[in-house]
């Protein structure tokens, strides 16, 4: 589901860990959206086992707990897994998720 230009006068619920449309989560795209940014964990991913998308190259999301693989910090293109708290853009690059920004 795709959002242009949304300024949602009423809250939207994005679905979480427990809801049956966890895996759901990944196809959400918010654009031009004042006042919303959308973020998710790794493992909201898709191509994550309880994600209902698959991934496919240049997919970007915004995540909310990155680490480099294999743990620490992830600076610019390194490949990031769950786990962490870093705040990272990362991008599919048709094996890995890489860090952008």
């Amino acid at each position: 589901m795709t959002f242009i230009g949304e300024t949602f006068q009423t809250k939207i619920i994005i679905p979480g860990p427990g809801d049956e449309l966890n895996g759901s989560r990944a196809g959400l795209h918010f654009h031009q959206c004042p006042g919303v940014t959308p973020f998710m964990r790794f493992g909201d991913l898709p191509g994550s086992p309880s994600v209902f998308e698959f991934a496919y190259e240049d997919q970007t999301y915004t995540i909310i707990d990155g680490q480099k693989q294999g743990g620490g910090a992830a600076g610019w293109n390194d490949i990031v897994s769950g786990g962490g708290s870093g705040h990272y853009v990362v991008r599919y690059d048709g094996a890995n998720w890489r860090r952008i920004a």
